[in-house]
């Protein structure tokens, strides 16, 4: 199997819809999930108006083979969610947090809640505001238990600023990494430069960009991208089922450009690794697929 090739994503990142909920559209999406055989569903609940649909998500999928994320926006959701939603049916509960200061606020609640009932861990967004923060959040959730702390892809439009951890910035993380034990805390890293700033010594896990081949992203107004990073438009579920837009021509045309590293890796010895790096990040900036990452500049 040509692991860069692949029919079929292995994952689905959902950001479930607050403002336009549809819980029809929700159960057809669900039966497609499990009809393709989707391994790991990651929903985003981004609003209380969106609980029933999660609830909803998790009852269809209870029990099948798909194994079911959530994360949820704020403290005001995550205490709805945890007194609302069949746990049985998670994976994970993630909590998103954008300071050190909502890490603890959000530990302290969970441990009110009884976040012991289901896993419980923190997604942390990098952004120029809190980058420095890093070693702080991973020191206190080793320190308190934490099983998972994830720094999550992130949602990109064209034209929208986007943030990417510069050489300097990943040496200020790293100074502050030194000497701090996070072996038993369960990192998931998106960013390849993020990645070795903590693996050092280890190729990069997903071997170049999974646009529209591991992962596919469903948004809130059921649009289908090829990554929650790459804002191009496979498809509208409103007007087509989930399983025609992954085989399209489209899809796959997309996928093909994405396997040829840009021109202007051509002399980097990683690039047939690499792939260019976070290609999303570099459409989101410039327009273009054919660009390398600009965090590796």
């Amino acid at each position: 199997m040509n692991l860069r090739e692949l029919t079929w994503p292995l994952r689905m990142y959902w950001d479930l819809s607050g403002t336009f909920p549809d819980p029809g559209l929700c159960l057809k999406i669900c039966s497609e999930l499990v009809e393709i055989k989707i391994l790991f569903l990651y929903l985003r609940v981004g609003s209380p108006a969106a609980n029933g649909c999660c609830n909803d998500i998790l009852g269809r999928l209870k029990g099948g083979n798909t194994r079911v994320s959530v994360t949820v926006s704020d403290l005001a959701i995550l205490s709805s969610v945890l007194g609302q939603v069949d746990r049985t049916s998670l994976k994970l509960l993630l909590a998103e947090a954008s300071s050190l200061h909502d890490v603890w606020s959000l530990i302290e609640l969970a441990g009110r809640e009884g976040k012991e009932e289901s896993p419980f861990g923190i997604s942390f967004e990098i952004t120029q505001e809190n980058f420095h923060e890093v070693p702080d959040v991973v020191s206190y959730c080793a320190e308190n238990g934490i099983r998972d702390l994830v720094f999550p892809i992130q949602r990109l439009e064209t034209g929208k600023s986007v943030f990417c951890v510069s050489r300097t910035d990943r040496e200020e993380i790293s100074r502050g990494l030194e000497g701090l034990d996070y072996s038993k805390l369960r990192l998931t890293i998106h960013d390849p430069f993020l990645w070795k700033i903590f693996f050092p010594d280890a190729d990069y896990h997903e071997g170049g960009c999974q646009a529209a081949n591991s992962m596919i992203y469903i948004s809130p107004l059921y649009k289908v991208w090829p990554c929650p990073a790459m804002p191009v438009e496979l498809g509208d579920l409103y007007e087509t089922c989930l399983k025609d837009i992954i085989l399209s021509e489209g899809k796959k045309r997309l996928r093909s450009v994405l396997l040829n590293s840009p021109g202007e890796c051509a002399a980097c010895d990683s690039s047939e690794k690499c792939l260019g790096g976070c290609r999303g990040r570099a459409y989101a900036m410039t327009g273009s697929l054919t660009v390398s990452d600009p965090a590796c500049r």
